[in-house]
């Protein structure tokens, strides 16, 4: 969320948004103006998230039980920023086990990275479609450059040079 950096008024897009942390903080950068669209596909997060907001007296949040990938962007013309943190192999977790222990679980890891990385790219290429965004923020818990520069760099090229890609830490 900060680093979408929306201003105060600005209609945004949560689109991977359970539990909603993500949310809450993006409605506290806008001091609780705007609007937010929140979507996830599971219904017991989206309720998990419906308590939370109400808990963290979030307000303009329009939460949304479906998956992003079927939101027609044409019903979104004004959202001009969407942040993206997508499901991913979680490999940047300190708490997840070792990532390709053995030959079986290496095949099925890279099966699952191809996977994942196909859902990102799809989630990625969906968010630019949107008529009027202006910035994306994509981010995963991953080490693997399959969901991280291999992501950016695809959909960069089928972008059309509509998008830029900018470096928000320093070297």
């Amino acid at each position: 969320p900060y680093a979408l950096n929306p201003p105060p008024n600005a209609h945004c897009i949560d689109a991977a948004a359970a539990p909603g942390n993500k949310t809450i903080l993006l409605a506290n950068i806008l001091n609780n103006t705007g609007l937010i669209h929140a979507f996830d596909i599971d219904e017991a997060r989206v309720k998990l998230m419906s308590d939370n907001l109400k808990q963290h007296h979030v307000k303009h949040v329009r939460l949304k039980c479906m998956d992003f990938l079927e939101t027609d962007p044409q019903q979104y013309d004004r959202v001009e920023y969407i942040l993206l943190d997508p499901s991913c192999s979680g490999s940047g977790m300190t708490n997840r086990l070792k990532f390709g222990d053995t030959e079986l679980e290496t095949q099925k890891d890279e099966q699952r990275l191809k996977n994942l990385s196909r859902l990102q790219r799809k989630m990625v290429l969906h968010a630019m479609s949107f008529p009027a965004v202006k910035r994306i923020v994509y981010s995963t818990c991953s080490i693997h450059e399959e969901e991280n520069e291999r992501v950016v760099k695809y959909v960069l090229d089928k972008s059309a040079h509509r998008f830029k890609l900018v470096n928000l830490f320093e070297n």
